[in-house]
């Protein structure tokens, strides 16, 4: 799967290849510059390995059953918030981010001191699906359980983390 910087940067090569125009002396052949690689243009994005599984988070762990979603994966603590993957029987699985809870910035589900955002890449601009706005409930019900311990001090709210990082790959999937 190509990311918005990949996909952008292959569209940009693909252009200048396409508007070349014939060298002279190249008896009418096109020239086609070579391409300029990805990396040039931004930083890969970190592969998909680099995210490192926890063991639990607030007493929930890969395998878990949350009413109708299980849990399939959950994510270390990185970039200020933990990533949940969520699946319910017969659908796709689907990511859901843990943040600190930001009153401003409410996510589709929120306990005392978390907020829930569901990764759909619509920025916070696109529908959340039903079903996936069910599960994040479900996931904050749950959450809302084991937060009586205390939340980790590295999560941030959805402001700071768009601050500290306004480029990020969040997405686990």
């Amino acid at each position: 799967m190509l990311g918005r910087r990949s996909f952008l940067a292959w569209v940009g090569g693909a252009a200048v290849a396409l508007i070349t125009k014939p060298a002279r002396g190249s008896g009418g052949k096109r020239t086609v510059p070579p391409a300029t690689p990805a990396a040039k243009a931004a930083p890969p994005a970190p592969p998909r390995s680099d995210h490192k599984r926890s063991t639990s988070f607030l007493g929930l762990r890969a395998g878990d059953q949350v009413e109708a979603w299980r849990i399939d994966a959950v994510e270390a603590v990185k970039v200020g918030g933990v990533a949940i993957v969520l699946r319910a029987d017969g659908h796709a699985p689907f990511q859901v981010d843990v943040l600190r809870r930001d009153d401003d910035l409410p996510g589709v589900a929120a306990t005392e001191h978390l907020s829930l955002y569901v990764v759909n890449q619509g920025r916070g601009r696109a529908a959340t699906d039903e079903d996936q706005a069910r599960g994040a409930l479900a996931l904050a019900a749950a959450l809302g359980e084991g937060e009586r311990a205390g939340v980790p001090a590295e999560l941030m709210t959805l402001r700071q983390r768009s601050a500290r990082y306004p480029d990020g790959v969040f997405c686990v999937l």
